[in-house]
C-alpha cells in the first residue's frame, strides 16, 4: 500500500504594512510524497509508523522565484494536508498524526485526524500552526505518519499532499 501525503505551506514576508501588501507577499509551496504500506494484518488499536523518503525542499529556488530570501520570511505553516489511497479505502486507519522531520531538528506535528469515516478514500487533515521555516530551509525533509487502526491491509499506496 502506498500512502500519499500532499501539503501546502504558506510563506509570509517581513515588514508587511497593510493587508493588501500582506496578500501580495504570501505564496504557497506545494509538496507531495508517497508512503508505501506493506501488506499486513493490523490488529485493532495497533499503532504503526510509515516514513517517507527524504525529499528536496527546493526552498532557495522557490524564494528566488518570488524575489525573496530566507531572511525575509517571517512565518511558514501548513495550510492543507490530504491523505489519499490507491486501495479500496482507508478503513484500516482510525486516526493518524503526521510529523515533519529534518536533520538536526526535532520532529514537529503538522497534521492529524481522528475518527476517520468508514469507506473514505481521501481525507483532509486538521493542520497545526507549527512554524516550518527551520524545516523548509533545510535541503531535505521527510514526513512520518503514525497511525492507529485495525483490519487487514492488502498493500496500498497512500499519498500525502501538503500545502
Amino acid at each position: 500500500m502506498i500512502v500519499s501525503l500532499s501539503f501546502l505551506s504558506s510563506c509570509q514576508k517581513k515588514n508587511v504594512v497593510t493587508d493588501t501588501v500582506n496578500s501580495l507577499t504570501e505564496f504557497d509551496m506545494p509538496y507531495t510524497t508517497t508512503l508505501a504500506v506493506p501488506p499486513q494484518s493490523v490488529i485493532t488499536n495497533n499503532t504503526y509508523t510509515n516514513q517517507s523518503p527524504p525529499f528536496a525542499t527546493n526552498s532557495a529556488s522557490v524564494y528566488s522565484n518570488y524575489k525573496t530570501s530566507t531572511d525575509l520570511i517571517t512565518s511558514m505553516a501548513m495550510t492543507q494536508v490530504n491523505l489519499t489511497t490507491d486501495g479500496p479505502n482507508l478503513d484500516f486507519v482510525k486516526s493518524y498524526s503526521i510529523y515533519i522531520q529534518a536533520t538536526g531538528l526535532e520532529d514537529a506535528l503538522v497534521a492529524s485526524k481522528s475518527n476517520i469515516p468508514v469507506g473514505s478514500k481521501s481525507i483532509e487533515s486538521d493542520v497545526t500552526n507549527v512554524n516550518l521555516i527551520p524545516y523548509i530551509n533545510k535541503d531535505k525533509i521527510s514526513l512520518m505518519m503514525v497511525s492507529s487502526g485495525g483490519g487487514t491491509v492488502a498493500g496500498q499506496t497512500l499519498t500525502l499532499k501538503t500545502n
